[in-house]
């Protein structure tokens, strides 16, 4: 069985909508995507210090209706 370890973000507990998503299989292939969001329901721990670490890769941006959600 292929072991497959998912990591997300996304905007807070109460109100949440995804942010990023990656996914590393055990045999080395990686997903990354980041999906637009609404920046006015993240929490304020999102916006200081999840925010900053986005836009870094140039083609993980992912509109959602192609990450299949």
């Amino acid at each position: 069985m292929l072991k497959i370890f998912i990591d997300t973000e996304f905007t807070d507990f109460f109100d949440t909508h995804l942010i990023s998503i990656g996914m590393v299989a055990e045999t080395g292939e990686e997903f990354y995507a980041e999906i637009p969001f609404p920046y006015n329901l993240c929490s304020g721990f999102v916006r200081e210090i999840v925010i900053p670490l986005l836009n870094k890769l140039p083609l993980a941006y992912c509109p959602r209706v192609e990450l299949g959600m």
